[in-house]
């Protein structure tokens, strides 16, 4: 079973019980994350490894056009459950993103860059779907630790990707 297949299956069956634990500890952390992504009204946010929703909702509330992507449906279900209709939420692969080419202001991405199969391939179409001068911001999990939620954080310059 490659990796991919192990994601959907895990991460879809575990999607309430992430909802009920993991978003309310990582909230001060991607409340961070999307504050770095300087948004402003009317920009328009790609967040993914969406999971439960939780960055792409923080997002819309800054006033952005979001839309979330997971490869697990069981995710997509549970952001779709627990968000409004304005937030649109879509199964993908983040190696082979379904929009065009400079669609986005900015992507997000919170804890999610260490569970893709091929993170070049991620990069490169993070890079592709970019406005000119948009920002991709990125959390991940911090070094050690017993308890990973605790240490992770999001942190550092925001770089404006210019073509």
């Amino acid at each position: 079973m490659q990796a991919q297949e192990r994601y959907v299956r895990a991460y879809g069956a575990s999607a309430d019980e992430y909802e009920r634990v993991l978003d309310p500890t990582l909230e001060p952390i991607l409340r961070r994350l999307v504050e770095l992504a300087q948004l402003r009204p009317g920009s328009r946010v790609l967040d993914l490894a969406t999971g439960t929703g939780a960055a792409a909702r923080i997002a819309a509330e800054a006033g952005a056009t979001v839309v979330g992507v997971d490869i697990s449906p069981g995710m997509i279900d549970a952001a779709g459950r627990r968000s409004t209709p304005e937030v649109r939420f879509e199964v993908a692969d983040v190696g082979r993103l379904p929009f065009e080419s400079r669609s986005f202001s900015a992507v997000t991405c919170g804890f999610g860059l260490s569970h893709f199969p091929e993170v070049g391939a991620a990069l490169a179409e993070v890079l592709r779907v970019l406005d000119a001068g948009g920002a991709f911001v990125a959390c991940s999990w911090g070094e050690g630790g017993v308890e990973p939620c605790v240490r992770g954080r999001a942190s550092g310059a925001r770089r404006s990707i210019g073509r």
